[in-house]
């Protein structure tokens, strides 16, 4: 009995060990700290703090030394009042989150946000860097942005990260770097759903040759433009930006701007506002490439007067585009593919670009900009085919068939059901031999020339 006993006071003591190491809340490799302060207080140039447990924080963490913080998939409770919850100074600092999250509660109504690009002395550096992979965010903040950068030449990488910010009156950005050159902005993936009762700013911002690149990421906010490109280059690909703002003036719902010389690049995605896309009068430059759907209630693209030397110009290279173009006197749109609701758009097609005025699969009008060489010889509504063989075919009955080429044909054309052939202007030179060209059963068959001629 006395050795049962012995045996059970070394188990339990082991125990014991086993308890306290998991009641400590971080650890720099093999050293484990008591608090997550302790661990970032002693941290040193290139260490990785892992956080152990969910913790519950009320002081502002320091950053002077390049590391990393691993949150192991935990979720840190923000507590931090009259201070964002990360104080960078000159370092650069990366945030594995591995699914984890930083929360802000509704009770901490002192909250700043989450990164500050400054130390505790107020000192902020050009070379401070922040990296945040996987990462959740949750709250609001009480002075204007979840990350604040605070010098130029600063830089933020956010991959794969789900930021919300509820609504709160002081919420003015997820990113801020207003007025702020040479910004590094880079959005990877991730979810931003952020609301606030101020309508005069958007979700991020950077300054004068500043580089922005957003990538796979899905925008949603309240206020705008979501994003304002400000004498800066920035690139949008594959994104899916919704602006809910309608309010005045009329810019603030705009999806995506360019300000002071701007030059915004879109590639593919999706951007759903009042207005889609806006260049303001102080000038810039948008071009929009792949096949993105924008969509707009008072304009989808928005081209405003040039006030300055900068010009106001926005080329379109493909694309759906639903809502009016709106473009001022010394504004400038080129549209050189695409597919367009708006019934000026021809008058904005390029020289490079052939008209086809056709209807969608709704059934309403639309106007479509083909390239003038373009490896499609006709098109059924808005879609292209190879060949007049192939259009025929995918032809369904009250369907338009409009010729992007000339062409020869030489075997009949059978008509079956109700059909519009449109020759949009081209030839068919007719080889068909012991036949007319069309033959037509029980169906309707309306011909439209357009300036087009059919030739034996």
């Amino acid at each position: 009995m006395k050795l049962f006993f012995t045996k059970l006071i070394l188990g339990t003591a082991f125990c014991g060990t086993a308890f306290s190491v998991a009641a400590q809340e971080a650890a720099i490799g093999s050293t484990e700290y008591a608090t997550l302060a302790e661990a970032f207080a002693a941290a040193q140039k290139n260490d990785v703090v892992d956080l152990l447990k969910d913790v519950d924080c009320k002081t502002a963490l320091e950053i002077n030394n390049d590391m990393t913080f691993n949150l192991n998939g935990h979720t840190i409770t923000n507590n931090v009042a009259n201070s964002r919850f990360f104080r960078l100074g000159d370092a650069k600092f990366t945030i594995e989150g591995k699914g984890g999250a930083i929360t802000t509660p509704e009770s901490n109504t002192k909250s700043y946000g989450l990164v500050d690009f400054q130390n505790m002395s107020g000192a902020a550096s050009a070379s401070a860097s922040l990296v945040a992979k996987d990462l959740t965010v949750n709250g609001d903040t009480d002075e204007g942005s979840m990350f604040r950068l605070r010098s130029s030449g600063q830089s933020i990488e956010l991959d794969n990260c789900n930021v919300t910010m509820a609504g709160k009156t002081n919420n003015f950005s997820v990113i801020n770097g207003y007025r702020l050159t040479d910004i590094k902005m880079t959005v990877n993936g991730g979810v931003y759903d952020y609301s606030s009762a101020n309508k005069s700013a958007g979700m991020f911002q950077a300054g004068v040759n500043s580089t922005v690149a957003f990538s796979g990421a899905k925008l949603t906010c309240d206020g705008g433009p979501v994003y304002e490109c400000v004498g800066a280059d920035a690139t949008f690909t594959d994104c899916n930006v919704t602006n809910n703002t309608s309010t005045t003036p009329s810019y603030l719902n705009a999806c995506l701007a360019a300000s002071n010389g701007g030059k915004v690049t879109v590639d593919g995605g999706s951007f759903t506002g009042d207005i889609g896309m806006h260049i303001y009068n102080s000038g810039g430059n948008m071009t929009i490439d792949g096949n993105p759907t924008i969509t707009g209630t008072t304009a989808a693209l928005e081209v405003d007067n040039t006030t300055t030397a900068n010009e106001s110009s926005m080329t379109v290279n493909g694309g759906t585009v639903n809502g009016p173009l709106v473009v001022g006197t010394k504004s400038e749109l080129a549209i050189n593919e695409g597919t367009f609701t708006a019934s000026n758009a021809p008058q904005y097609f390029t020289d490079n670009a052939q008209s086809v005025a056709t209807t969608d699969a709704a059934g309403n009008t639309v106007y479509v900009a083909v390239p003038s060489d373009t490896e499609y010889v006709a098109m059924v509504g808005t879609t292209g085919y190879a060949s007049l063989d192939d259009a025929l075919a995918a032809a369904k009955s009250g369907d338009t068939l409009t010729l992007l080429k000339d062409v020869e044909c030489t075997k009949a054309i059978e008509v079956n059901q109700d059909l519009t052939f449109c020759l949009n202007g081209h030839s068919i030179t007719n080889n068909v031999a012991n036949s007319r060209l069309f033959r037509l059963g029980d169906a309707k068959l309306t011909i439209e020339g357009k300036g087009g001629a059919i030739t034996t």
